[in-house]
């Protein structure tokens, strides 16, 4: 049997939202302390490039393992057991391929809105973190499958290469407004 693999898909966050940036991570990789069964994950945004903050994060908690890594994002996707954000777009990603998902929503403000369509489970610090996490790798805590499903027909109504054609057509079959005499 593999080691479950929790995935933290972060974004750039500057400015005022950086103490939330590095409370976030640091959160993630506490994780270890708890569940050192598991291999912890992330796949920073393309626009992330100072890698480096994530090892100085982990240096302030012990330097637990994990892996960085900037991989294909539905590689990882489609082997993780558990995904964690913010309110990254990966997030809805992560709700295709019917994970679970985990908000980080430190602030109260469901930023993306997964939460309040019911496709996550939402955590405000370190210790609902590690509750949600326990609560999903024994199967006491799930995410509405149906709610799951709505939302990838919402979305994502079809994935297979053909959305430029659909939005073509619907552009030429559009009427024209009505100008007004």
């Amino acid at each position: 049997n593999q080691a479950p693999l929790l995935l933290y898909l972060p974004q750039p966050l500057v400015g005022a939202e950086e103490p939330l940036r590095q409370q976030i991570a640091l959160d993630f990789l506490q994780l270890h302390q708890h569940f050192p069964h598991c291999q912890l994950v992330i796949k920073p945004h393309p626009l992330e490039t100072d890698h480096h903050f994530f090892y100085n994060i982990a240096a302030q908690c012990g330097n637990p393992p994990f892996l960085l890594l900037t991989e294909e994002l539905y590689k990882l996707l489609a082997v993780a057991d558990i995904v964690l954000t913010y309110h990254s777009t990966a997030g809805a990603e992560a709700v295709y391929f019917k994970k679970p998902l985990l908000v980080a929503n430190y602030l109260q403000n469901d930023a993306a809105g997964y939460l309040q369509q019911g496709v996550a489970l939402g955590y405000q610090n370190a210790e609902e973190l590690t509750q949600l996490v326990w609560g999903i790798l024994n199967g006491t805590k799930k995410i509405d499958p149906l709610r799951q499903q709505a939302f990838i027909e919402n979305r994502a109504f079809a994935i297979d290469g053909q959305t430029a054609s659909r939005y073509l057509q619907f552009i030429l079959q559009a009427k024209p407004p009505q100008e007004k005499t």
